[in-house]
């Protein structure tokens, strides 16, 4: 859980300044936040294709 909020706190930090930051670059808020809904949708379409090779435990 501790790496889950370590991650979304460096997201907030990180992903308004790069907003701003692609918003420079393209001259208008929309094209930076489509381009950041792009990057959503792929990580979350790469999410089921990470491999988890976590031992099972048994109850025994």
């Amino acid at each position: 859980m501790g790496l889950v909020n370590m991650l979304g706190i460096i997201m907030i930090l990180g992903g308004a300044p790069l907003v701003g930051h692609l918003a420079d670059l393209s001259g208008t808020f929309r094209t930076s936040f489509v381009l950041l809904g792009g990057f959503s949708l792929f990580v979350c379409a790469a999410v089921p294709f990470i491999d988890n090779d976590e031992p099972i435990l048994s109850t025994a």
